[in-house]
């Protein structure tokens, strides 16, 4: 599953969907750091 995450970064009017899920990818893979 790829992660478009700089190109969905600007339009935010175009795919909010995207942008959600990227920030919850975000966080997820913060989560993850922390953890480890």
């Amino acid at each position: 599953m790829p992660r478009p995450g700089r190109p969905v970064r600007g339009s935010s009017g175009g795919r909010p969907l995207m942008a959600a899920l990227d920030l919850f990818g975000r966080r997820w893979t913060l989560r993850i750091v922390w953890e480890l």
